[in-house]
């Protein structure tokens, strides 16, 4: 079956479609899943038993739920792939819960078809009560099915307070998220030194939208207008609605008012930290001529029955989505944007025949195996958010068993989401856990992944000088190989992880598995360890008595070298080179206490020391960058990574020049 959802069509149209959808995967029997679940579970426990991975019950449920995940990751289905993660993490918990599969559908379709109404109302800037209404016809015309649990209590007040309430629901998502905006007259960066008031913006517009280290242009995909009754206004020039997030001096996403209380930092556009302050101010007779005013009619519903007419009057605010990265620059700020995904924290928004073809296809026709459930380990917890420390243990529980399993480029996707999750923004309640996170990540990372951790992908790109040379096996037993000098290349590391972006989410708009295995082949010579992935990147790993070296390489292509040495106070130093694109190398020099905690780290730039940090017996810690002008701020923001979950520290900037 397939059904194109009708862009531009009314709302009734799609409807239509969406009723034919709901019969159909109402007719999606039980058999049909177990079938799924047969094809999936063998080889999946399979590879649980060789790696020696416990099959308790819990454990094997959250295996297939990644792994059923994983299909999905493997199935180029563009950015609404994304979505599709959350349907095979709630799939799998269908089947391994034996929970009621009528009531899984009604879950799925309903946020299918509340995500549709819900945009449409943006689109359309409907009431709360025009809300309301679409909602009660959607239900009365057989498109919706919501909470009735259970036929015995389908009754007329049963329904209809059911409906107020997703109604009111969904209006409330909506007008919560669109307030976190900014005034008119605000600047947004066009590049080149251009910029736009953001009420002048429209969709196709490009703007200059950033990733960790870099800024590029992107296109707006949606524009949002609100009103808001009050603001804060910024030190650094900005005013903005309560709530909006800016990117912190950690790299992660927070709200703004947050940063202001801890006295923390926020981004400029060239990557320099500065220090923020702020004034609230609140809609009034005295304040209003301050920004531009708006003024609308809205319902507001005092009971599940009950709708009164309001007039609210405050300041209009502007807001907008960008593509793929969800971010902006605003007043020469690094801001997160709104997305319609924000607005509505709906997990199923996605088109008909993606849904057959990424959700049922790929679950039926791809391979298992231990990298599977790995490498969408993250994904889970990027759309269930609300459960959001549980999947973070399933996370680095994953990345463990990549590592374990030599699977380093399904390692490195893990790591990679788990960053990208953290710069969604962690509630503060979660903060402690977040500690506990980086240090078992960082942990997992020394001890059994060494060559990698130093450098992010972009930093294990191309070099046209030789680094040194590796002595490793060639993998067929016979005389080991020298690395020569390293030939210019392009990109030796295209392609060789899966590439993080957007909203906590990963980039799918390019296939990150075809249709052959990506799993690295391994081969074992003594105390030396060879994985050499599809793409030609080889990782191979030498160990003696107190001493471990590794090296990542393509072709004669250095990448990194590593080497970790204990000494006999029981500490570790770890040397770590990685290749900088264009020539050159960095260097990290860590050493380890015998328990694992990290005392000091160096690193370098073209033997150049750009950054230090140290623990004290005291555990005082201190950081100290040192680096050309602007360019502290953006080395901080590259090491940032290295250091999260170290706690309170003491951060000073010594700038050269």
């Amino acid at each position: 079956m397939s059904v194109t959802v009708l862009e531009g069509k009314s709302l009734e149209l799609q409807f239509q479609q969406f009723k034919e959808y709901a019969k159909d995967i109402t007719e999606w029997s039980r058999s049909q899943y177990n079938e799924i679940v047969d094809k999936a579970a063998a080889p999946l426990e399979a590879a649980m038993d060789e790696h020696g991975i416990p099959r308790e019950q819990g454990l094997a449920r959250n295996a297939i739920a990644h792994a059923l995940a994983a299909a999905l990751v493997s199935y180029d289905q563009g950015f609404v792939a994304a979505h599709a993660l959350a349907i095979g993490k709630e799939i799998a918990q269908t089947i391994v819960n034996d929970n009621d599969l009528q009531d899984f559908k009604k879950d799925m379709y309903n946020n299918w078809i509340g995500s549709t109404i819900a945009g449409y109302a943006i689109a359309n800037n409907l009431t709360r009560e025009e809300i309301k209404e679409k909602v009660f016809q959607a239900y009365y015309s057989g498109e919706l099915i919501v909470g009735l649990r259970d036929p015995r209590i389908d009754h007329f007040f049963s329904i209809k307070s059911n409906l107020s309430k997703f109604a009111d629901d969904l209006y409330n998502k909506i007008d919560g998220s669109l307030s976190h905006c900014f005034p008119s007259g605000t600047l947004i960066s066009l590049g080149h030194n251009r910029h736009s008031l953001i009420e002048d913006l429209a969709v196709g517009h490009t703007v200059l939208a950033y990733d960790d280290l870099s800024v590029r242009a992107k296109k707006i995909t949606r524009i949002f207008r609100g009103i808001t009754t009050e603001w804060l206004i910024l030190s650094c020039g900005l005013t903005v609605t309560p709530g909006h997030r800016f990117i912190n001096e950690y790299g992660t996403f927070e709200r703004i008012e947050d940063i202001v209380g801890r006295a923390g930092q926020i981004v400029r556009e060239d990557g320099s930290l500065e220090y923020v302050t702020a004034r609230r101010i609140e809609y009034s007779h005295e304040t209003r001529h301050l920004y531009e005013e708006a003024e609308e009619y809205i319902s507001v519903s005092s009971s599940g029955n009950a709708l009164q007419s309001q007039f609210r009057r405050g300041w209009r605010t502007y807001n907008f989505e960008v593509e793929d990265l969800h971010t902006y620059i605003a007043g020469g700020v690094r801001v997160h944007n709104d997305s319609l995904q924000d607005y509505l924290d709906l997990s199923v928004m996605m088109k008909n025949e993606s849904y057959v073809a990424a959700a049922y296809g790929a679950m039926m026709d791809r391979g298992w195996g231990v990298h599977a459930f790995a490498s969408a380990a993250w994904a889970d917890a990027s759309f269930m958010s609300q459960d959001f420390a549980g999947h973070l243990n399933d996370m680095v529980g994953a990345y463990k068993d990549a590592v374990n399993a030599k699977d380093f480029k399904t390692a490195e996707a893990i790591r990679e989401g788990l960053e990208n999750l953290r710069a969604t923004g962690i509630e503060p309640s979660l903060a402690e856990h977040q500690r506990g996170l980086a240090e078992n990540l960082n942990s997992a990372s020394r001890d059994a992944y060494p060559g990698r951790i130093a450098g992010s992908e972009n930093a294990l790109k191309g070099t046209d000088k030789a680094l040194g040379e590796m002595r490793g096996y060639t993998g067929d037993g016979t005389n080991p190989s020298v690395a020569g000098p390293a030939a210019p290349t392009g990109d030796p590391m295209a392609d060789s992880a899966p590439h993080s972006g957007g909203e906590g989410g990963l980039s799918l708009n390019a296939r990150t598995t075809d249709s052959e295995s990506t799993a690295p082949v391994i081969t074992v010579n003594g105390s030396t360890t060879l994985a050499e992935l599809p793409d030609g990147t080889k990782f191979v790993e030498t160990t003696g008595p107190g001493k471990e070296s590794a090296a990542v390489m393509k072709g004669d292509d250095v990448l990194a070298l590593s080497s970790t040495i204990k000494l006999a106070d029981g500490t570790k130093r770890e040397e770590v080179y990685t290749a900088i694109p264009g020539g050159g190398f960095q260097s990290g020099v860590t050493v380890y206490s015998s328990e694992g905690d990290v005392l000091s780290y160096t690193m370098s730039v073209n033997r150049l020391v750009v950054s230090e940090y140290r623990r004290s017996n005291d555990k005082s810690q201190t950081w100290h960058l040192y680096a050309d002008g602007g360019f502290c701020g953006k080395m901080f923001l590259s090491m940032r990574r290295e250091v999260v979950g170290f706690g309170s520290m003491t951060l000073t900037e010594r700038c050269r020049g």
